[in-house]
This record gives structure tokens, C-alpha cells and sequence, in this order.
């Protein structure tokens, strides 16, 4: 701040300067504080032109501001005095009686004291407007005049700022954040309790600060209130550990520049480990120049010395404060507590000691080495998550040359870990949430799966089994959830729909399933027609929805043979009947699926004729 407090020291000594000064800078850099730091406040008039809409609306703002100087005129002003009160106060001289009242005071006031105008890019007042007040008082009462403002955004707000300005303003000058002392007075205003620990963390959270390039003090100001949240969240025994505190708060504080300067959103938080895996998986397949750089990524080349991936504080802690202002202390401890420099063997999976190996005491490693290769031997571990991150640890540990078996033996032996769970019947099956893979797709309990270039393709072929061997593990269950679904038809269809089809105010488990072909279409067509009458528009109806394009070409693609079938069928049925009989049948014929056999039927047409062409 020296060479602007050296500056406006200058300007006061000048007698009518007839010329103003700008003070600029970024939004949130602290602008007014540090005018305010080099010109008191009672050493000034204060004006912000927020909001203000004219002339007069200005003129009457530095009134007010000038009014506990008024008395000095006693008498020579008393019937303005008494007009403007008349007028309903000072302020009130941008009324309409304000012309002749404004120019009245404005012969009265004196330069007695600088006139420092603020927010000048939140005016409401045309450019030319708003010079001319300032030229009022630069040229022809003698005041000294400072301008705060965000100068690129008037620029963006007046077309002709740029030749204007040089009209009233003298000399410029652009300032940027005292972080330093924006930083001791907000953790001035903190709890007590976490006052002093707070500044004791200065140098790291103005490091990260610094290496953000954020120029707001605004922005600082949420992170120390946030830092103190965080710390009063703890337990001692977290707070007394400087290395696992720094890269928390390095971390968090991170993670609050980037989400409160919108380069980041809450939900680019929820995954973070699986953000980078996924960008590095699609950068392996594609030209580096066509991958878009996620904004966590991004994120991560401006602080070289904080990993954002870091999950002592895990996402979901992340997202409950950044999504939700919510700062859980028993989601705190636990994650502080799952991290290596509280973690206990027995308190997390010991995929996540192994993925450690780093840090951990070697007899602690050895130990949970052990444990997982035997996990791996016998088969022991059915969650999807779990089974990936011991995948992948095999996999490096033969792409290190550390297992002894080659990187494609390897992949083989993990693929034969999932077959055999699902021949014991030990695989769980998928979920029947279309999102179902997102609880492990990428990475799993905050922790992205430790796979390396050299072996992506082999890790993908394993992850893609494990996903292929839980649908054919969910196909098992479809006779048995059919029968039930049956049962249904048979006394409710309109329930029976909703079983099958997403309604507007419900989500269907079976939608995208290709659960129906486990039935005959004979033993379905029976169960149809056994129901009540009222009911089989129902059931129509949810074929219909079952045959939208967009499903049977994708994941209902194995119901339209069957689907074929089932109008083969009920035809049949149609056709032994007569009377109202066959014209009931006939009316619950899913029109989807005649469509669908008319294409059928044109297609086989076309390949025939194709083949006599050929013939002859």
C-alpha cells in the first residue's frame, strides 16, 4: 500500500488539485480499506454512489454527508436548512424540489476535507452524468476528489469511459490485496477459542492464498471464517498434529478459494480421485488435444504443494460444506481419523494401508500386504470397490516387477476371481439403480484406484468383467422377481405398469432391466389375458413404454425378439376367437410392437431380394 498512501499524502497537500484520483483494483481487494488506512475517516466526506440514479441523487449524498459541518454557517443557511428538512431531510434533495436547493448548498459547502466517492461502477447515473458531479467539485469548488472503482468493469459498463476519464481524472493508481493485513483482521473477528491457532496457520493459508492469484479479500475472509468452523470441529489430539493439520487446512483452504471463485463447483468435489483416473483413462485413448481438462485438474497445477485429492478431509465433507454450509463433526473426526496419520490397522480396508506403503511402519505394511494377498487367495472380498483397489495394487505391484507375474497373467487372475464368485454365487448382483456403477466406476471410498498408463487397458478388461458378471449374477434373480410380478398382474396392472415403466412421480426399479424375457411368451400372454379386463390396457401399455426407441436399442435391446414373440402369440389368440371376444384382443395389440414387426418383415423382404439379386 506505500506507493498509494505515498500518492494521496501528495495529493492533500495541493490546494483546489482540479483534478481527481482514481483508486482501482479487482472486486474484493479491499479498495475502501485502504483508502480509509491512508485518509481516516474523519478526515473525509464519505460518499458511495451505490445505487444512485442521478445528479441531485449524488449532490444530496455529499450533503448528508457534509451535514455535521452545517452549523458552521449558523444563520447564513438557516432557511435552506429549514427547506430541506421541509423536503423530508438531506437526503431528500433529490427530490423534486432539489434543483434550486442543491445549487444553494453547493455555494455554502467548503474544501475543507478530500470528498472520497466509492462505487462508482454500481452507479446508476450516465458517464456523463456522473463526471460532471465529480467535475463539480474538482473544478469549481476546489475539493480534493478520490474515485474507488473497479475500473475494468466501468470499462465494460461505458463505452466511452476511456477517453472521458482523462476529462476529470489525474492520476491513477491500481492496488491489489493486503493479504497480510486483511488476514489479521478478519481472524481478529473469529471465536476466541480458535483465534490463536487460526493465526499460527497464516503463512500457509497466505501461501495457498497467494498461489490461487485470487485478488479478492472477500474470498479470504469466507476461508478464515471457515478454517475457524473446521477447527472447532476437532478433537486435541487432531489439532496437535502439525503435519495432518497442514494438509488439512492446506487442503480446505484450496478447495474454498477455488469453489467461492466459481472455478470449481461443490459437485466437482464428490469425486475427486475419480475425476483424475478418468480424464487420464480418456486421455489414453483419445489425442491429448481433445480432452477436455477437468476443472479439478485445472485446479490442481495452481497449488503444486497441496494434493486436491487428499481425503483427510473427504468429499462428502467437502460437499457438506461447500453444498450445504454444513460443517459435521462427526464426519470431520472420522474422516481425520480414517487418514494415515490416525489410522489404525482393523479401521480401514487394508487395500488402503498396502496403497500407503509410503508412510506406514514397515511391519505394519508387511502385515497388511499379507492380509491382502490372502484376501485375494481365498477369495474373500464381493464388494465391487474393494475387489478393484486390490486389482489395481496387483496390477502395479507387476508392472513394478515387485509380484513376480506379468501384467497380463495378472489381469487373467483377477478376471478368474470374478468368474469363480459368480459360479459360487458369491457376486453380489448390480444394483437395479441405472447409476449403479457410480459408487465404484472410478474410484472407491475416496481413494482413486492406483492404476498407471501401463496397464489402464488390462485394469478396464477387469473393471468391465466385474460389471458384465454383476448383470448376469442380477439375471439370475429374473425368474424369481418375475413370478412376483406376475402375481401382480393378475390383480393389479395399473401397479404392474409402474413396476415395469418410470412414472411422473416414481422411479421404476425394472425400467432399463431386461427382466421380461425370462418368461415364455406363452406362459406371459396366459397370465395377460387371466387378469382382469380392465387391467390389460395396463399391461399394453407398459409394453409400449418398454419399446420407446431409445430403450430397445439400447439397454431393453434383448426384449425385442421377445417382445416379437409375444405379439406372435397373442395374434394367435386373436384369431381362435370371434365376436367381442377377438375385438378385445385385437384392441390391446401394442402398437409399438406392430411396428415393429412391419419393420422386421421389411427388412427380411429387402435381404431376400438382395440375395436373388446376387443369384442372378
Amino acid at each position: 500500500m506505500t506507493h498509494l498512501a505515498d500518492y494521496l499524502k501528495y495529493y492533500r497537500t495541493l490546494d483546489a488539485p482540479g483534478y481527481a484520483v482514481l483508486v482501482t483494483g479487482n472486486w474484493g481487494v479491499g479498495k475502501t480499506h485502504q483508502v480509509r488506512q491512508c485518509i481516516p475517516e474523519d478526515e473525509c466526506y464519505y460518499v458511495s454512489l451505490f445505487g444512485l440514479r442521478t445528479p441531485d441523487d449524488a449532490h444530496a449524498a455529499v450533503y448528508a454527508a457534509y451535514a455535521p459541518n452545517l452549523d458552521r454557517f449558523g444563520q447564513g443557511i438557516g432557511t435552506i436548512q429549514d427547506a430541506a428538512e421541509n423536503a423530508g431531510g438531506l437526503i431528500s434533495l433529490a427530490g423534486a424540489a432539489s434543483g434550486w436547493l442543491n445549487a444553494a448548498l453547493r455555494r455554502q459547502v467548503e474544501s475543507d476535507r478530500p470528498l472520497v466517492f466509492d462505487d462508482l461502477e454500481r452507479c446508476g447515473m450516465s458517464l456523463e452524468e456522473m463526471l460532471g458531479v465529480f467535475s463539480t467539485y474538482t473544478e469549481h469548488l476546489g475539493f480534493q476528489v478520490v474515485l474507488i472503482a473497479d475500473e475494468e468493469k466501468l470499462i465494460e459498463k461505458h463505452s466511452g469511459y476511456a477517453v472521458a476519464k482523462e476529462k476529470v481524472v489525474g492520476h491513477t493508481t491500481k492496488i491489489g490485496p493486503m493479504a497480510s493485513d486483511g488476514f489479521d483482521a478478519f481472524v481478529s473477528t473469529v471465536d476466541e477459542a480458535s483465534r490463536d491457532y487460526i493465526q499460527a496457520k497464516k503463512p500457509l493459508v497466505l501461501e495457498v492464498f497467494q498461489a490461487s492469484k485470487c485478488m479478492s479479500l472477500r474470498v479470504l475472509r469466507h476461508v478464515v471464517f471457515d478454517l475457524a468452523r473446521l477447527h472447532q470441529a476437532l478433537l486435541p489430539q487432531h489439532i496437535k498434529h502439525e503435519e495432518a493439520m497442514n494438509e488439512a487446512i492446506g487442503l480446505f483452504t484450496a478447495c474454498g478459494i477455488e469453489v467461492r471463485l466459481g472455478r470449481l463447483k461443490p459437485t466437482d468435489l464428490v469425486n475427486r480421485a475419480g475425476e483424475r483416473f478418468d480424464y487420464e483413462m480418456r486421455r489414453h485413448s483419445a489425442e491429448k488435444d481433445e480432452v477436455e481438462v477437468p476443472p479439478l485438474v485445472d485446479a490442481q497445477d495452481r497449488y503444486p504443494t497441496i494434493d486436491l485429492e487428499n481425503q483427510i478431509l473427504s468429499d462428502q465433507v467437502l460437499a457438506d460444506v461447500y453444498e450445504h454450509g454444513i460443517f459435521s463433526r462427526d464426519r470431520i473426526m472420522d474422516s481425520v481419523n480414517s487418514s494415515k496419520h490416525f489410522v489404525k490397522p482393523g479401521d480401514v480396508p487394508v487395500w488402503q494401508l498396502v496403497s500407503s506403503f509410503d508412510e506406514l511402519p514397515e511391519d505394519v505394511f508387511q502385515e497388511a500386504l499379507q492380509t491382502m494377498n490372502a484376501q485375494f487367495d481365498n477369495q474373500e472380498i464381493t464388494s465391487s470397490g474393494d475387489m478393484l483397489h486390490i486389482f489395481a495394487l496387483r496390477l502395479m505391484m507387476s508392472d513394478e516387477g515387485i509380484s513376480g507375474t506379468d501384467i497380463d497373467t495378472t489381469c487373467a487372475e483377477c478376471i478368474q476371481y470374478i468368474n469363480d464368485l459368480l459360479v459360487a454365487g458369491q457376486l453380489p448382483p448390480r444394483e437395479l439403480d441405472w447409476k449403479w456403477q457410480g459408487t465404484f466406476d472410478r474410484s472407491y471410498g475416496g481413494h482413486r484406484y492406483w492404476v498407471q498408463s501401463d496397464y489402464q487397458s488390462q485394469f478396464k478388461t477387469i473393471r468391465d468383467r466385474l460389471v458384465s458378471a454383476r448383470e448376469e449374477a442380477l439375471a439370475t434373480t429374473y425368474p424369481e422377481i418375475l413370478a412376483e410380478l406376475l402375481k401382480l398382474l393378475k390383480h393389479d396392472g395399473s401397479e404392474f405398469y409402474r413396476q415395469l415403466c418410470d412414472t411422473v412421480d416414481r422411479d421404476s426399479s425394472y425400467a432399463l432391466i431386461p427382466i421380461l424375457p425370462s418368461i415364455t411368451p406363452k406362459d406371459f400372454v396366459d397370465a395377460w389375458l387371466a387378469s382382469p379386463r380392465q387391467h390389460w390396457r395396463w399391461v399394453s401399455l407398459a409394453l409400449e413404454d418398454r419399446l420407446e426407441p431409445h430403450r430397445v436399442e439400447h439397454k431393453l435391446a434383448a426384449e425385442r425378439d421377445w417382445a416379437l414373440a409375444v405379439l406372435h402369440e397373442l395374434e394367435g389368440r386373436r384369431d381362435t376367437l370371434t365376436g367381442f371376444d377377438q375385438l378385445r384382443v385385437a384392441r390391446i395389440l401394442p402398437k409399438k410392437l406392430r411396428k415393429l414387426q412391419i419393420e422386421e418383415d421389411d427388412s427380411a423382404v429387402a435381404v431376400n431380394a438382395g440375395m436373388a439379386a446376387e443369384e442372378s
